[in-house]
């Protein structure tokens, strides 16, 4: 729609520029029409090259979607890990409720609350890690979600 709008107002423009121009029509509604268009031209123009540069400059959907998927599978490989490590040390220490590991925010504090493990190296990694992954997937939702926003204003303008 807002591509339909520039060729639109560029044509006419166009059109107005040639006829005051040949000195057919110089009123002062054809001059403020002729402004009305450059105006309504430039900011469209400006517009669309915003959203066709926002759109080639950002992934597309099918590779922000496997980067989404790489990432959740390398956070449940590293859940499980975490996991692992923490029912190994409740068979030692039965001390602690087994039932708070069932999501991985769980685990972790669980793992920063228990000083053996909070201070594993290993364990230090991979819970950061999966946390430095978990914010990338937010990320990249929210890069989708722009994504799908532009590519909406682009064709259905705003």
């Amino acid at each position: 729609m807002l591509t339909l709008i520039f060729i639109i107002s560029l044509i006419l423009t166009i059109i107005l520029a040639v006829l005051i121009q040949n000195e057919i029509s110089d009123g002062i509604f054809t001059i403020i029409s002729f402004s009305v268009l450059v105006i309504v031209t430039i900011y469209t123009g400006v517009f669309l090259g915003l959203a066709i540069t926002d759109i080639s400059s950002s992934r597309s959907m099918r590779s922000i979607n496997s980067k989404i998927e790489i990432y959740e599978e390398e956070n449940a490989k590293i859940y499980s890990y975490l996991k692992e490590t923490v029912e190994k040390y409740y068979k030692d220490e039965p001390s602690y409720n087994i039932f708070s590991t069932d999501t991985p925010e769980g685990c972790i504090s669980i793992l920063s609350d228990i000083t053996e493990l909070s201070n594993n190296d290993v364990v230090i990694i991979q819970s950061r890690e999966y946390l430095s992954n978990k914010r990338e997937i937010l990320s990249l939702k929210e890069k989708k979600a722009d994504l799908s926003t532009t590519k909406w204003l682009l064709y259905f303008g705003h």
